[in-house]
């Protein structure tokens, strides 16, 4: 047979008995018993393909797929029986490839690809984009194997790569939990990624997955269960004319003039056509749950605007606010969670929500308040699954580069105008200098509070030791220098932590 490498291999053939046309619209003669022999999605698909009203060209029926012409390509290379493998030029390739094999439930074939990807080059010269891409295929031995190559690199020095964006900042996280076990270890060859955390609520809402519909539906099955119905103000009254129903079980009685008013995409759907009624309301089902929509319609209603104590809850309001095309909506949730004390509070869970919205503001100012916090501290948050890896990835290099702007700051001719060295300062604090113990400590928490609290913490000593068995004015100048010290250096160090630009430290 021909030799696999290009579509060329997959011209007109007098064996081909169906067509394959790629997204990019490049038609592959194919042989139908291979394809059908390996995977039941295509045996499917060809069967309902044969349809007198489908497409047909020479004479073949032609059966259109997601994949570009060089993923699938390389797909039917893997399927035919060529002598020669083909060749996986990049860990992109090697991953579209692997999640057509996903898709169409070609577990033989995905077994092929994934020993040959695992004895070639990409993991050992690609091992972050092969975590990556292992992770997001769920591949956990090579996800183990790629994150093993990666430790003689330290995270600082670590390079972005665009895979990253495959996966879930929870997907990421487990690699950087797994560095820091790595670095705690006797033994780091032998430590292991820690076990996967799965989301505990669905996101379809986000994702607009195969059950999630950008319309709400109405539901005609006959009511044979009870339902319970909202608490205030979304009881029965004079004034409702709508009842929202929630996959929970939660009726709604709603206003439907203030729901038209603040959403467009709602405001389409009236006049309703045969909905199903209760109390003498018609009844839409919507997919949010209630404690979803109580929150959502509190911004609809004129009134208090209520209280969220979830940072995960901000997302599925503004999913379902985007959805339902309630801009105004968005504008207010977006308000209501900059002024919250979540960004103070949980900076890691709010940071994940806003870089899932594209909130870039309140991501920078959510990422500045992880910095009182070290690194290896910052706790998991079931946010992390909304945002990419790649969003998480910037956080740690926003890190990185805020470390290395506040220390800076200690520069040695700074230190000798504020009084960090020099002969008379060599005072002791956890048997380093001031000055060493303060650059340690900003690599951990880059902010001005580290050195405030550095200070309450070794002031004593410094000033002890410089007045200890002297005497003069020059003591009075040397304490002088280190409590103005005290003074100006945490503003030194915000602002130059406020001047790093957070959208291009990524790379």
């Amino acid at each position: 047979m021909a030799h696999p490498g290009n579509h060329y291999s997959y011209g007109f053939s007098d064996d081909a008995d169906i067509i394959l046309r790629s997204s990019d619209n490049v038609d592959f003669y194919v042989i139908g018993a291979f394809l059908r022999y390996v995977s039941l999605v295509f045996k499917h698909m060809f069967a309902s393909s044969e349809s007198d009203n489908d497409e047909k060209k020479d004479n073949l029926p032609v059966v259109p797929v997601a994949e570009d012409s060089e993923t699938l390509c390389l797909l039917l290379d893997i399927i035919y029986p060529y002598k020669k493998k083909p060749q996986l030029s990049s860990p992109f390739i090697a991953w579209k490839v692997s999640k057509a094999t996903q898709k169409y439930m070609i577990d033989m074939i995905e077994s092929k690809l994934k020993r040959q990807i695992a004895n070639s080059k990409l993991i050992a010269e690609k091992p972050l984009s092969m975590y990556a891409i292992a992770i997001d295929l769920g591949w956990e031995e090579m996800a183990l194997d790629a994150a093993r190559r990666t430790l003689t690199t330290p995270l600082q020095e670590l390079a972005y790569v665009d895979e990253l964006q495959c996966i879930t900042g929870a997907g990421f996280y487990r690699f950087l939990e797994y560095r820091c076990l790595c670095e705690n270890s006797k033994n780091p060859r032998e430590e292991v990624l820690p076990p996967l955390r799965r989301h505990r609520d669905s996101i379809e809402t986000r994702t607009n997955g195969s059950e999630s519909s950008d319309t709400p539906h109405y539901d005609h099955h006959i009511e044979d269960i009870p339902f319970a119905t909202a608490s205030e103000p979304y009881t029965r009254s004079e004034l409702s004319d709508l009842i929202l129903r929630t996959p929970d079980g939660v009726n709604f009685y709603v206003v439907a003039a203030l729901l038209r008013l603040s959403s467009p995409f709602f405001n389409r759907k009236f006049p309703l056509e045969n909905p199903v009624m209760k109390d003498g309301l018609a009844v839409i089902d919507i997919q949010e749950d209630s404690n979803v929509l109580f929150l959502l319609l509190g911004f609809v209603y004129p009134m208090q605007e209520p209280e969220i104590q979830s940072a995960g809850l901000y997302a599925h309001l503004v999913f379902a606010a985007r959805k339902y095309e309630m801009m105004d909506i968005e504008n207010k949730v977006k308000k209501h969670a900059t002024a919250s004390s979540l960004v103070s509070a949980e900076p890691v869970r709010v940071y994940a929500v806003a870089s899932a919205l594209d909130w870039t503001s309140l991501a920078k100012t959510a990422a500045l308040n992880t910095l009182h916090t070290p690194f290896q501290e910052l706790s998991f948050g079931d946010e992390m699954h909304f945002m990419t890896g790649t969003q998480l990835f910037r956080l740690m290099r926003f890190r990185f580069v805020c470390a290395n702007a506040a220390c800076d700051v200690l520069e040695p001719d700074t230190c000798r105008i504020y009084g960090f060295q020099g002969s008379v300062l060599q005072s002791v604090l956890e048997n380093k200098t001031l000055g060493a113990v303060l650059s340690e400590r900003l690599n951990a928490c880059p902010r001005g509070s580290t050195i405030t609290n550095a200070y309450d913490e070794g002031v004593s000593k410094c000033i002890a030791e410089v007045t200890r068995d002297r005497d003069g004015s020059s003591d009075i100048l040397i304490i002088f220098k280190i409590l103005r010290c005290l003074q100006e250096t945490p503003k030194a160090v915000e602002e130059a932590v406020s001047k790093v630009d957070f959208v291009s430290c990524l790379y």
